[in-house]
């Protein structure tokens, strides 16, 4: 195999034995440092004419000093070479820190053989004077962002040549990208001497796979890679061009699916698509569409025919259900043809198709099917161009011969695709224009800016120390040292941060001007980092007062934070909230005078909208968000709070007319949180789609499908089930019953529930028909004299029932699971399939947030009572049901039937007043944000600010969190007594 090594030993030879062969006639000046390699060294001493420089290092170890006197000898001078010092400093009266820094930096290390020349500086720094920062950041966000606003500072503000400003990164990928990405937005005008975006310079490059067209080529090898997974297809189908039809009927031309539709149609076929072990599982795809479309065709023809029949379809379960399936299967429609053609080209791969082969077809289809966006250079000819000599060799390997090296198929060719497409980088900019620099510390060594900004400065980061060599461990190196010629030549794992070290040293030598070091507290992993050590030198060296006292020779990590990290803030090189506020002020400011600098009129105000109505203002309207945030930075509740006043443009509110009935499903979640309620089912907030849990049926999915079981088994024998003699042989006969109903519920399930197959499916059938059967045994041995009425009883449509509470009325409907008859008195029961929760101990009594829904069936079937008194009897028990088998059964409300009624009716009466007054607070309980999805919209001080803003709240939340507080006194004498 040819490598980079191999091909300068070559070179190496053949110059050495024809000097002529040497293109260039004039001198030639090689830069050589400390880590200049052993096969570089030969090269360059076998190329004619050279005059050799070398980089001086510091901190200078022996071992250096050994390295450059085998340099000498490798390239045959009898003299050292001419040492690049760096620029050195004038001798001034008043030093700046960046000129300390220069100084001090590296020379508290030990084992030193000579350190620079020490002029008359200083012993410690007089405070900082905006030379030199060091800055500590949250995450990478917030450093990247402060990156730009430090650009745009030293562009308008001290008016740096953009070649003379530079951004340093550890390791160039993949923030470079990033960086470049937010520089090209900073709203430079025309009057600057360079348009817009700003001109940057990339050392090396972007990679190719950053780009769009790249990432999508990426995408597609990826999903290849991965045998048409269920989660590389959620992934890649927002890339896919849609079929011609959907092309038509879409607007914009260029149909696509956003994720959220990918990742509900990916796991909605029933299918995984391939696996590691299975790959061939990737021709499940089609098939499985294809049974899809027929029972989504099949489901909308029998929904339509229901939604006609309601009165109300916009507010029925029917009509949602019905349009999600009409959107399912028209993405599946339009998804089709791309799915075929995918999985086609994937079977070339099950095949082992030459390289060759698998490139022809995977350019057919980039080109055919996905969505490649306009980019100059386009990334698929780049990736053609660089593919095609190693289809070329594969060709001439395929041949009968000795050597098949080039011979590739299946997955290596594969493999071989994408590290190609890896390995292009795309050039921005060229170096020696007018153009800012971005490029990596090892790469930009020697050179000088004016100002320099270094990111990415975590622990373990800048200096690193590479992977142990299983192969050459240091151990048998050293073993080498005692027995080699030249032991220098023999590179140790100890080397590479003394030489990072020396590259450091030589980029602040380098600098002229302005120096920042900067790092992430978070990294993008989500691992929380330390400051590198190099913050410790930099701070050793400059040896600032801290806090007003004398600087400590070595400070600690409080002391960072104090004397450095705090002045950097302070200097507002990092506001977080003014983000790219000074280009915008420096640009305005070229065009106008310091007085014409307002905000204009679109911008404060609304032109549509009074002065007076706030409410109706625009939602850009900058004056109306500053008073909402001081309003919520406040002690006193506002919008934010969800408190709004009469005028203020909300939805249709739930509960408080017919056309706009409340689910009785929802108000326990109203009465944890009102706030909570307010965004999910008002203003319709929900949870990102994520992908459900494949090893097992994950919740709410599992406890529809026991709901389902057990709606079909009692609409069929729910009669003679209650009604049946108990015998063991009886028992088994609704055994084998019950058996029948999970395992046809479960086979349909599995057309639109993406789980493994094999022992994870019988697992998770056992698990239903498991659960299922404690229902039906419970009720065999301690329901003997129930008489069936009705299972998921539609109470409220399509009329919904009105609830007469002290003051006022609640529109209500809901979906009962099981009405029974007992001793004369209606029984009323729900099925819950999570964890039992017992009436013991602090739940022993009504509880609001668990017993509401109990209490809310009460009162709507004793509502139908009244209406018709002998059809329905009025309601004698309530029941939670759980198939839980490690706690109880049952939560039974039969004799204290009237006191859950009771506190029932003042519950709803206290949300209705708040519904109807538009008070919608946080709950003053932390204990119920613990699972809450909206934590990240309230923000974690919400918890313990809520508690504070209720205190000065009107009558309304006041009741409401009394009613809540009284019960949690009631539950604690319970539980003391």
């Amino acid at each position: 195999c040819t490598t980079y090594s191999r091909v300068l030993d070559r070179a190496s030879s053949l110059l050495s034995r024809h000097p002529s062969l040497y293109p260039f006639r004039a001198r030639t000046i090689a830069f050589i440092d400390e880590q200049t390699t052993n096969t570089l060294l030969h090269f360059l001493a076998s190329i004619p004419r050279l005059t050799a420089v070398y980089f001086r290092a510091f901190p200078e170890r022996r071992k250096l000093r050994a390295r450059l006197e085998y340099a000498l000898s490798i390239m045959n001078l009898t003299e050292q070479p001419p040492v690049i010092r760096g620029p050195s400093s004038p001798r001034l009266a008043v030093f700046k820190e960046l000129d300390i820094l220069k100084k001090r930096l590296f020379s508290a290390l030990g084992e030193a053989v000579e350190a620079p020349p020490l002029h008359s500086l200083p012993e410690t720094s007089p405070g900082p004077d905006g030379t030199v920062h060091l800055e500590e950041h949250s995450g990478v966000e917030e450093e990247l962002q402060s990156a730009v606003e430090w650009v745009s500072r030293q562009i308008l503000e001290h008016k740096v040549p953009l070649e003379r400003i530079a951004i340093l990164l550890p390791q160039i990928d993949p923030y470079a990208f990033m960086l470049v990405e937010r520089l090209a937005s900073l709203p430079f005008d025309k009057s600057l001497p360079f348009a817009a975006p700003l001109p940057v310079y990339v050392a090396s490059g972007v990679p190719a796979a950053t780009q769009a067209g790249g990432s999508r080529l990426l995408g597609l090898l990826d999903t290849l890679e991965e045998h048409l997974s269920a989660d590389s297809i959620s992934r890649f189908l927002p890339y896919l061009r849609l079929s011609e039809k959907a092309c038509d009927e879409n607007e914009d031309g260029h149909p696509h699916l956003t994720f959220d539709e990918s990742l509900e149609l990916a796991y909605s076929c029933g299918t995984l698509g391939g696996l590691a072990g299975r790959a061939d599982a990737a021709r499940e795809w089609i098939p499985a569409i294809q049974k899809r479309l027929e029972a989504f065709a099949s489901a909308i023809a029998d929904q339509k025919t229901t939604a006609t029949d309601t009165e109300d379809p916009e507010a029925s379960r029917h009509a949602r259900v019905l349009e999600a399936n009409e959107r399912l299967f028209a993405n599946l429609q339009a998804v089709l043809p791309a799915m075929t053609e995918l999985v086609r080209l994937h079977d070339l791969l099950l095949d082992e198709a030459p390289l060759d082969s698998l490139w022809d077809a995977v350019e057919r289809f980039a080109s055919t099917w996905v969505l490649l966006p306009p980019a100059v250079p386009p990334v698929l000819p780049l990736l053609k161009k660089e593919v095609e000599p190693l289809c070329s060799l594969s060709k001439a390997g395929s041949d009968p011969s000795p050597d098949s090296a080039f011979r590739l198929s299946g997955h290596p060719a594969l493999r071989t695709i994408q590290k190609t497409l890896d390995s292009i980088r795309l050039p921005v900019g060229r170096f020696g224009e007018p153009r800012l620099y971005i490029g990596s510390l090892g790469g930009a060594a020697g050179l000088t800016f004016d100002a320099v900004r270094i990111m990415g400065l975590c622990e373990g980061a800048w200096p690193s120390r590479p992977p142990v060599d299983p192969i050459l461990p240091d151990v048998d190196r050293v073993h080498l040292e005692t027995v080699a010629a030249a032991p220098e030549a023999i590179p140790r794992r100890d080397d590479r941060p003394l030489q990072q070290l020396c590259s450091f040293y030589r980029i602040i030598q380098g600098v002229r001007s302005r120096l920042v070091l900067s790092f992430a507290r978070q990294s993008a992993d989500g691992t929380i980092k330390e400051p590198s050590s190099i913050y410790l030198e930099a701070a050793t060296a400059l040896r600032r007062p801290v806090g007003g006292r004398p600087a400590p020779r070595v400070p600690s990590l409080k002391d960072l934070r104090l004397g450095y990290f705090a002045p950097a803030r302070e200097a507002e090189l990092n506001p977080p909230a003014l983000g790219e506020f000074t280009v915008c002020r420096e640009v305005a400011g070229r065009a106008a005078s310091p007085k014409a600098l307002v905000l204009p009129a679109s911008w404060r105000m609304s032109p549509t909208s009074p002065p007076a109505a706030p409410a109706a203002s625009s939602a850009t309207d900058l004056s109306r968000m500053r008073d909402l945030i001081f309003l919520d930075r406040s002690n006193r509740v506002g919008p934010l709070d969800g408190i709004f006043s009469r005028d203020w443009p909300l939805p249709r509110l739930p509960g408080l007319t017919e056309d706009a009935p409340l689910s009785a499903s929802r108000i326990s979640g109203f009465l944890n949180c009102p706030h909570g309620f307010l965004l999910e089912n008002i203003l319709q907030w929900e949870d990102p789609p994520s992908a459900p849990s494949t090893r097992e049926i994950g919740q709410p999915s599992y406890g529809s499908l026991l709901h389902q079981v057990a709606e079909n088994f009692f609409r069929e024998n729910g009669r003679e089930f209650t009604a049946c003699r108990r015998t063991a042989s009886g028992w088994n006969g609704w055994k084998q019953k019950a058996r029948a109903v999970v395992n046809r519920r479960f086979d349909l399930f599995l057309e639109e529930y993406p789980l493994l197959s094999g022992r994870v499916r019988d697992q998770q059938r056992e698990r239903l028909f498991r659960d299922f059967v404690r229902l039906l045994e419970f009720e065999w041995r301690n329901r003997q004299n129930l008489k069936f009425r009705a299972a998921e009883f539609r109470c409220g449509f399509p009329d919904p029932v009105c609830l007469e509470l002290p003051g006022r009325r609640l529109v209500v409907r809901g979906v009962i699971d099981r009405l029974d008859e007992l001793d004369g008195r209606l029984f009323i029961r729900d099925f819950k399939s999570g964890k039992g929760r017992p009436r013991e101990k602090d739940e022993a009594g009504p509880t609001p947030v668990l017993d509401s829904q109990l209490a809310v069936y009460a009162l709507l079937m004793n509502a139908i009572h009244k209406k018709d008194p002998k059809g329905w009897p009025k309601v004698g028990a309530v029941a939670y049901f759980y198939p839980d088998p490690r706690g109880a059964t049952e939560r039974l409300f039969s004799d204290d039937l009237d006191d859950l009624l009771e506190k029932g009716t003042d519950w709803l009466a206290a949300m209705a007043d708040l519904i109807e007054g538009r008070q919608f607070p946080r709950t003053d309980n932390e204990d119920d944000c613990q699972y809450c999805s909206f934590v990240p919209v309230c923000g974690e001080q919400a918890k313990g600010a809520a508690g504070e803003k209720l205190k000065k709240a009107g009558p309304l939340i006041k009741r409401f969190l009394a009613l809540k507080q009284q019960e949690e006194e009631e539950e604690e004498e319970e539980t003391d007594g």
